[in-house]
């Protein structure tokens, strides 16, 4: 039964991160006045598949 359980969450965690990949921001997301410390863009991917691993 914990086996189940275990699938079953980390479907719905594989779910949520797939949404990104499936609504990319857009265009607009670059012309937004962001602050300094924004991280780079190619960070966002590699931190959310190490907090979704882990």
């Amino acid at each position: 039964m914990d086996w189940v359980i275990f699938a079953i969450l980390l479907a719905a965690c594989f779910g949520a991160g797939s949404t990104g990949g499936l609504f990319p921001p857009g265009p607009w997301y670059r012309t937004l006045n962001k602050p300094v410390w924004t991280p780079p863009d190619w960070l966002f991917p590699v931190a959310w598949t190490t907090l979704y691993i882990c």
